[in-house]
């Protein structure tokens, strides 16, 4: 196969330039860039914080179930005792 003068034109033309790769290039991320990002230690750290504020807030959902329970229960008895005295 023979390469003639326009298949290497058009070659070299789909080819990035110097000016058009530092353009490209200030877009990736420096190592500075990368010592931000978290790392898995960083990570586990939230993930463990995450997994004991869902402890708490189970906890707190028991006891507010509990309080409204109790609350119903002496609502109940109040109503009970009420009714009493209004019978006498």
């Amino acid at each position: 196969m023979e390469i003639t003068k326009e298949h290497f034109d058009k070659q070299i033309k789909g080819l990035v330039t110097k000016s058009e790769l530092s353009k490209r290039v200030i877009n990736l991320a420096t190592k500075d860039d990368l010592f931000e990002l978290a790392t898995k230690n960083d990570v586990r750290s939230m993930r463990d914080d995450i997994q004991e504020i869902n402890t708490l807030v189970k906890r707190i959902d028991q006891r507010t179930d509990e309080d409204t329970m109790a609350l119903a229960r002496d609502v109940r008895e109040l109503r009970r005792r009420v009714t009493a005295l209004e019978r006498k």
